[in-house]
């Protein structure tokens, strides 16, 4: 199928070898594009993500820099789930981590790591930014990144940018989210596996992020608000993700901002905080 030139975007703070082999990777399996990158170590990247919803491009994919396309023809694939789906304003990269045997792709043909068959689309309430394919013609304007929620420094209040842009999606217009499960990407990002990652602190800080934006867009508490919009950009210990840089611990920190703002009564909130 004939395409558009899409653009593709990655934003960063500063360049390195991941960028490169990122690069290397999109030259080889991808075509009838265009490449820009964001280099914006003062800003965070839904800021980074809105400068780029300005452009001219109707069509834009968002990367982040360890997002390695491994799929040949990947941004065709997503393409044509989005040209099936009509209503469909964003399509997500199938995202494979290290742990498990990657999918097998032949074509149109995604086979599971289990041997079985599998559709090449579903759709899905939210998806991974490190490899999002946006229709901007399908969006109203009202559809804006948080520019308090995304990662900049640190985690405290970094992540789940993608997350609250679906949620705003979802609310403010008709349109569907779909992952082209034929379109692999391979998620480096130092993470290791899903079972080391959802065994720390920043992963207990992810599902509150989540759970944040959920209530937010659910029942729009007031206080909710307030909160993302103090959110404090707390630097992480280079040595792993349950540290803020000062030593104090990710979820006391998040203990502090959430006592604040008179948001501990949650269930969730408490089980994921902790006494």
């Amino acid at each position: 199928m004939d395409r558009p030139e899409i653009e593709l975007v990655i934003p960063i703070q500063y360049e390195t070898p991941k960028l490169e082999k990122t690069v290397k990777l999109l030259e080889q399996n991808t075509k009838n594009y265009k490449l820009t990158i964001v280099k914006a170590p003062d800003l965070n990247v839904s800021e980074a993500r809105a400068s780029v919803m300005k452009h001219d491009s109707d069509l834009i994919c968002f990367l982040d820099d360890d997002s390695e396309l491994i799929t040949p023809d990947w941004l065709d694939k997503m393409y044509d789930v989005l040209q099936v789906n009509h209503n469909a304003a964003v399509v997500f990269g199938n995202e494979w981590w290290d742990e498990e045997p990657c999918p097998k792709v032949t074509g149109q043909k995604i086979i599971s790591p289990r041997g079985y068959p599998i559709e090449p689309m579903k759709e899905v309430p939210y998806g991974p930014a490190a490899c999002m394919l946006i229709d901007k013609t399908k969006l109203k304007p009202e559809v804006q990144w948080d520019k308090y929620i995304g990662l900049r420094s640190g985690w405290l209040g970094g992540d789940m940018e993608e997350v609250d842009y679906c949620f705003k999606i979802n609310q403010l217009t008709c349109s569907t989210l779909v992952v082209a499960l034929n379109a692999v990407f391979h998620h480096t990002g130092g993470k290791g596996t899903f079972k080391n990652f959802w065994s720390t602190d920043r992963s207990k800080s992810a599902h509150l992020m989540k759970h944040l934006i959920q209530r937010k867009y659910g029942t729009m508490h007031t206080n909710d608000n307030e909160f993302f919009k103090s959110l404090k950009y707390i630097k992480a210990r280079d040595d792993n993700d349950l540290y803020v840089a000062s030593g104090q611990k990710l979820k006391d920190a998040y203990y502090d901002l959430l006592k604040e703002h008179g948001m501990l009564n949650d269930n969730l909130v408490k089980s994921l905080i902790g006494d």
